[in-house]
């Protein structure tokens, strides 16, 4: 396993943070003149989708 420059990592990121409702520029800047998210909501689902563990009430509520 190699390790990824950070700014690597970020042109990785920053499809998944479009795609979750995020509206970074192509930067990674924050995209004033984009619609509000729910960033709640949008965080949960940005982390299932880098664990690949889908996020239900009852793991919300019960999970350690």
């Amino acid at each position: 396993m190699t390790a990824t420059a950070p700014r690597e990592q970020g042109a990785e990121l920053l499809p998944l943070l479009r795609e979750v409702g995020f509206p970074p520029t192509s930067a990674g800047e924050h995209d004033e003149s984009a619609p509000d998210v729910d960033r709640k909501a949008a965080v949960l689902a940005l982390a299932e989708r880098l664990t690949g563990i889908r996020d239900t009430e009852s793991l919300l509520q019960d999970g350690t």
